[in-house]
């Protein structure tokens, strides 16, 4: 399904660093792979809406907990991440230092999806819902985060298999003028889950659309 398109927001500089713009975020724990990475801690992310010209800092545990609000669409995993899905806008370095950008968005199945279509004005009323999903995405506000050195990434369309392992170099490429291969140029339109500890992203996954 295709995602509308977002309006302009504004944009950090390729050469300025995530601390020169205000966008930081949260030291690095156990992650989905589990074990201590030992990176640099951060501060503080910068949560960016797709109406707003400006970026505005929000404070934030450095380190995911069990009393952090959730938005719709994450989740709390037993290990006190977060797992949440959406379209990555954005990829690149910046002060040695890995970020994504990604406007969340929810998997929906069954009669959820169903209603949610419905109300979105994508199925009518009595219609099924072809192979009985629907991905709301209602907020259109991006967040940045910073990615872990030691992140674990998946993709399940490239080549045709699922839950294929890929390099951070292969997956930035995907966002890039120069993608590995024609059919990987596709993969920026794809939704991923991440999984993230507190404002580091330790795992990042391609959803398999049918």
């Amino acid at each position: 399904m295709a995602k509308s398109e977002l309006p302009t927001v504004s944009e950090q500089p390729e050469g300025e660093s995530a601390e020169d713009s205000g966008i930081t975020g949260g030291t690095e724990g156990n992650g989905a792979a589990g074990g201590q990475t030992g990176e640099a801690p951060l501060e503080e992310p910068t949560t960016l809406s797709s109406t707003e010209t400006t970026s505005t800092a929000v404070s934030v545990p450095k380190t995911t907990s069990t009393t952090e609000k959730l938005v719709a669409g994450e989740t709390r995993l037993d290990d006190g991440t977060v797992k949440v899905m959406g379209f990555i806008e954005r990829v690149w370095e910046s002060g040695g230092k890995r970020w994504l950008r990604i406007d969340y968005a929810e998997f929906l199945t069954g009669d959820e999806a169903k209603q949610a279509a419905i109300k979105a004005g994508q199925l009518a009323p009595g219609e099924e819902l072809a192979n009985d999903y629907f991905i709301r995405n209602e907020s259109h506000t991006l967040r940045e985060y910073q990615v872990s050195s030691l992140v674990q990434i998946t993709t399940s369309s490239w080549h045709g298999i699922l839950g294929e392992a890929t390099t951070w170099e292969e997956f930035k490429a995907f966002w890039s003028d120069s993608p590995p291969d024609p059919e990987a140029g596709f993969l920026k339109e794809s939704p991923w889950w991440i999984v993230r500890d507190g404002q580091l992203v330790v795992r990042i996954d391609e959803q398999y659309l049918p």
